[in-house]
């Protein structure tokens, strides 16, 4: 072979080779995903299960993990676990993590662990917990060794060991209830570990039930009301609150910008009235990154028209978006405003931006903060925004807020009080407003009035749901009234699933007789992360969720001057916070609203397209010539993306000139 000939095919491969690595690099820059935060440790953490080998190493990693930093609570449920090494089990059932703002939780449903020539340790429904001021739980239902009951409930609160029989692989010992804290003062309680000696035999630690929780950060003192808030990805203060106002009078900022980031804000006004409500308009805001002539519809723009938020004395609040050309776009596209939380998708599937629509968050000293809109960039490349921001607490208003309900002391589990007749007989399986509005489900009725008159006695539905929002869904409704009793009955029901409040129930069922006697039933589950056993359930138990507003009660049975208005069988109260209520299994001597909860379509109800859909008063396809299906194109692109395909262009230009030459070259030759 000639020099030449073989220089020829050398520098062709080179060339080859040099396009090929170029491509690579610019596809893993586009979509590389952002690890900026990826060692950082999480406020709040909790996991099942986790095993350690004979060496130390991880045998079995953290599961299921949840990790809470920032943003929506983060729920993750596991089946079950299986055997690792022969001679040992290590099996549990049902396993769930949870980790938010207020606290971390764990639980699993039951579990078996037996190490290589020792007893086994068994155990049932361990649940633990922690809150972010210092405290944490641990419970168990059953804790063995081998059919030896080993739970000492007075020792849960500061914790206690158990030694396992001596064997040829050493000495064993089983820790319950442990709790640690490090040099920030985040603790860490473990409800379950089982520890044998180094080094000895295939397992050498296996960690049951874990939760970690780091103080929260002390709030310093807000104003009252503010307009526009921007703050950098490293925590630096960009735009602090213009314009606001800390006592009662008006505020208002014609122009917002800043020198370090290209914000402009425009006509932003704040209020604060003597009743103690509060007010903020804003005519228009935009974050627009990329400085080129596309820059404002790219995925990292964030443009918002005719917001305004406003809170009443009593602290209950609503968002409007007002005007012809108002709307929010974000991540590329005009987002529904109707939802009161847009999560916005990259290329690769994974979550890059999160808008919170009327956040409320309950702070410590039971004051709440109001955020009309909240933009999050998961990436960590771009600032985060809050655009009207109203912190309200119960002594800055002259109207009591709505009183927390105690449990109702009148006869209820099943004693009957004739005087609790209710005076008409209605009965559902499912009802909703808010917004997740849900039309009554499987009504029946019985009485002289003209509604129980156009009603049938009985009624059932197979399914029940609030369509794309995916929070409520419910199965095998049914409802029977008649001159005995009223029944009202669901057989599966979902709430707000992987939240801090999700419900998950089966066979809730209530029964009231005509002698005003009230029976409530479950198949059992959960709600709020708390087990609910299967069988009767007390009369208006309630359960509620630290640093929220929520609150969900069990046979929900309301009275007015003694008699007997409405039974639910769960009731989710959230009108300080979304405005949502949710019922199931109601029997109730008032006919149900069937026609208010539901919005029109395109403002936010479950018809819609969630997140892609104009939402109420959103921009129309006349203003500026972009609708919401123009714009939708443009949620996939981006600067990461565009650099990507420049790259990848000028790669192969340098490759083709480099052939280019070559050829010419071997020509010569």
């Amino acid at each position: 072979m000639k020099d030449s000939t073989r220089i020829r095919r050398i520098s062709t491969a080179f060339g080859a080779a040099l396009l090929v690595i170029c491509c690579v690099a610019a596809m893993f820059h586009a979509f590389m995903p952002d690890r900026a935060h990826a060692d950082e440790i999480p406020a709040t953490s909790a996991y099942g299960v986790r095993i350690l080998d004979i060496d130390g190493g991880v045998q079995q990693e953290k599961a299921p993990l949840s990790e809470w930093s920032s943003g929506n609570t983060v729920s993750n449920d596991l089946d079950a676990t299986g055997d690792f090494f022969k001679l040992n089990t290590t099996r549990s059932q049902q396993l769930k993590s949870r980790a938010a703002s207020d606290g971390a939780f764990a639980s699993i449903a039951s579990g078996d662990y037996q190490l290589r020539d020792r007893p086994a340790v068994t155990f049932s429904d361990l649940q633990v917990s922690c809150t972010r001021d210092g405290k944490s739980e641990v419970s168990f239902g059953s804790l063995k060794v081998n059919d030896t009951d080993i739970l000492q409930q007075d020792k849960l609160a500061s914790g206690y060991t158990y030694d396992l029989p001596t064997s040829k692989y050493g000495e064993t010992r089983v820790y319950v209830a442990q709790r640690e804290s490090d040099k920030d003062s985040r603790t860490t309680t473990t409800a379950l570990r089982i520890e044998a000696e180094a080094g000895a035999s295939e397992i050498w630690r296996v960690q049951l039930g874990v939760v970690s929780c780091a103080p929260a950060e002390t709030e310093k003192t807000v104003p009252a009301v503010s307009g526009v808030t921007v703050v950098s990805p490293s925590g630096k203060t960009l735009i602090d609150g213009q314009p606001s106002v800390d006592s009662v009078g008006s505020a208002t900022s014609p122009s917002i910008t800043s020198t370090e980031v290209p914000v402009t804000a425009k006509n932003v006004t704040v209020r604060h009235d003597a009743d103690g409500g509060s007010h903020v308009d804003v005519e228009s805001f935009e974050q627009i990154p990329d400085t080129s002539d596309i820059g404002m519809y790219m995925w990292s723009a964030l443009r918002v028209y005719g917001l305004s938020l406003d809170v009443k004395a009593d602290g209950s609040s609503s968002i409007a978006l007002s005007g012809g050309s108002s709307g929010i776009f974000v991540n590329g596209v005009w987002i529904n405003s109707g939802t009161d939380l847009y999560t916005g998708m990259a290329p690769d599937g994974t979550p890059r931006v999160h808008v919170y629509l009327n956040e409320r968050v309950v702070n410590q000293d039971g004051s709440i903060t109001i955020n009309a809109l909240r933009y999050e960039d998961l990436t960590g490349t771009y600032p985060s925004v809050i655009l009207g921001q109203v912190h309200w607490s119960a002594q800055d208003s002259h109207e009591d807020p709505d009183p927390t309900p105690t449990p109702d002391p009148s006869p209820s589990d099943g004693t009957a009080d004739d005087d609790a007749v209710p005076t008409g007989r209605y009965a559902y399986g499912l009802y909703a407003q808010g917004p997740s509005p849900v039309s009554p489900v499987a009504l029946s009725a019985s009485g002289d009035g003209a509604k129980a008159k156009s009603l049938s006695g009985t009624a059932s539905k197979d399914e029940a749901t609030d369509g794309y929002a995916g929070q409520i869904s419910a199965t095998k409704l049914s409802s029977t009234v008649d001159a005995k009793e009223a029944k009202a009955s669901v057989s599966s029901l979902l709430l707000y699933p992987g939240t801090a409040i999700e419900v998950r129930l089966t066979d809730v069922s209530v029964q009231v007789g005509h002698d005003g006697s009230v029976k409530m039933t479950t198949g059992g589950g959960s709600v709020a992360g708390k087990t609910i056993a299967a069988g009767s359930v007390a009369a208006n138990t309630r359960i509620t969720v630290p640093g929220r507003s929520t609150t969900i009660v069990l046979n929900a049975q309301e009275r007015q001057a003694g008699a007997l208005q409405r039974v639910s069988g769960v009731a989710l109260d959230d009108s300080q916070g979304l405005g949502a209520e949710v019922r199931a299994a109601v029997v109730s001597s008032s006919a149900p609203d069937t026609t208010a909860n539901n919005p029109p379509r395109g403002a936010g109800s479950s018809d819609a397209a969630g997140g892609h859909d104009l939402g109420s008063g959103a921009i129309t396809s006349a203003s500026d010539g972009e609708g919401g299906g123009g714009a939708g194109h443009l949620a996939t692109t981006g600067t990461a993306s565009l650099w990507a395909v420049g790259f990848v262009v000028l790669c192969a230009a340098l490759s083709s000139v480099f052939l280019v030459v070559r050829a010419r070259r071997s020509t010569r030759g």
